[in-house]
């Protein structure tokens, strides 16, 4: 993971890889899976006090239902 603040000093760029070795999982041209992801904003690693949900609601974690479709491309 790579974290880095903003120039503007009031926010940061993230960027995450999860090999797909690690998931069991072989990626393939046009196969298609649920996606979503969400970034929790807290100050003590505790409570939650916002979320950033790229597709779908705040129960996704339990209910994915909302989640978006994320499609293999070359």
């Amino acid at each position: 993971m790579l974290v880095l603040p903003d120039g503007d000093g009031k926010g940061y760029t993230l960027e995450a890889a999860v090999p797909f070795s690690a998931l069991g999982f072989i990626p393939r041209e046009g196969r298609e899976i649920m996606f979503d992801i969400a970034v929790d904003d807290s100050a003590d690693g505790k409570a939650r006090v916002r979320q950033l949900v790229w597709n779908g609601t705040a129960r996704n974690s339990g209910d994915r239902s909302a989640w978006a479709r994320a499609v293999f491309a070359k």
